[in-house]
Order: structure tokens, then C-alpha cells, then sequence
């Protein structure tokens, strides 16, 4: 009745979220591990196919074994080594209430060794979003750009098998 009851939709976004920490390595070091052109990106160290798209070398294609039926469609936006590397990325076919995503990494050296990473996430969901479930899909967003800088933390000062014995206990 005059729409008094219908639900509260959220904002679709972007909204943002944004992590920031140490690694013992350095800026390049840690540029590589991002880095979806590099061989040595940490995603293709962990068992992930990542193709760069035919004819544009700012395009690629990554699937993860352990979600084989989804396509991750990723277009780099800036790549300025080894300081800045920002892409937005989209999941096929769509997965949960999110639509699409910004990821952007910015990495500097420190002074006395090691180096300081932010990681920023613009996350832009669905149509449709209802209001009262956006406080569950933000802890969502949060938790996994915590565990996002956690990974690349552990693989760049202890390699790639500190991740998979990681992401083996979270998911055990």
C-alpha cells in the first residue's frame, strides 16, 4: 500500500575498503607477486591460470581450480612498476551480490628495508541489494581483503607454500 512496506534497496556503489600493511620485501618484489603479466604473480603461483586475452596484453582471463566454472575477467587499469598496479575485475557468471570490483595496490619501499602496501577494494553489487543485508556483505568484503594482504604477505616473505597451508586451514 503505497509502498510503505516494500524493502529498502542499498546503494549498488562502488564502496570501498581499503587494508594497509608491512611485508618484508621489497616494492619490485612484491609488484611481481600482483603483477598479472609477470610469471611469478601470486595468483599463477598458487595453481590459477591466468591468460592474457589475444592482442591486448592489459587483458587476462585466471581461473582457480577450486571454482573451475567461473571465468575471472580482468582489465588492468594503471601498471606503473613497482609502485601502482590497479585492474577491475569481473566474476562469469556473477557469484553472491557482487557485480564487479576495483582492486588497487599501492607499494612503497621503507626506509630501513621491507616495504608498505595499501590495498584498496571498490566493490559495486547488484541491483536489487537489499538494505538490511549490506551489513553482512561488507563483513564479507572485509574479511577477504584482510586474508587478500594476509596471502601476498606470507607468500612474499615466506613463499607460496605458507599460503596453500593457509587457505588449507581456512577452508578445512
Amino acid at each position: 500500500m503505497f509502498g510503505l512496506f516494500k524493502p529498502k534497496l542499498a546503494p549498488v556503489g562502488p564502496h570501498t575498503f581499503e587494508v594497509e600493511g608491512e611485508i618484508e620485501a621489497s616494492a619490485a618484489d612484491v609488484f611481481a607477486l600482483i603483477d598479472f603479466a609477470d610469471p611469478r604473480n601470486a595468483m599463477r603461483a598458487r595453481g590459477a591460470s591466468v591468460d592474457a586475452v589475444e592482442g591486448d596484453d592489459r587483458r587476462f582471463l585466471m581461473k582457480l581450480p577450486q571454482a573451475s566454472d567461473l571465468d575471472f575477467h580482468i582489465d588492468v587499469i594503471e601498471a606503473e612498476a613497482p609502485n601502482h598496479y590497479a585492474y577491475a575485475i569481473v566474476v562469469d557468471p556473477l557469484v553472491g551480490r557482487m557485480a564487479a570490483s576495483t582492486e588497487s595496490y599501492t607499494v612503497w619501499d621503507l626506509p630501513g628495508g621491507g616495504c608498505r602496501v595499501r590495498f584498496e577494494n571498490a566493490v559495486t553489487f547488484q541491483e536489487g541489494f537489499r538494505e538490511r543485508d549490506i551489513v553482512e556483505e561488507f563483513a564479507r568484503v572485509t574479511v577477504a581483503s584482510h586474508a587478500s594482504l594476509a596471502k601476498l604477505k606470507l607468500q612474499a616473505e615466506k613463499g607460496v607454500e605458507a599460503v596453500l597451508a593457509f587457505e588449507a586451514q581456512q577452508y578445512a
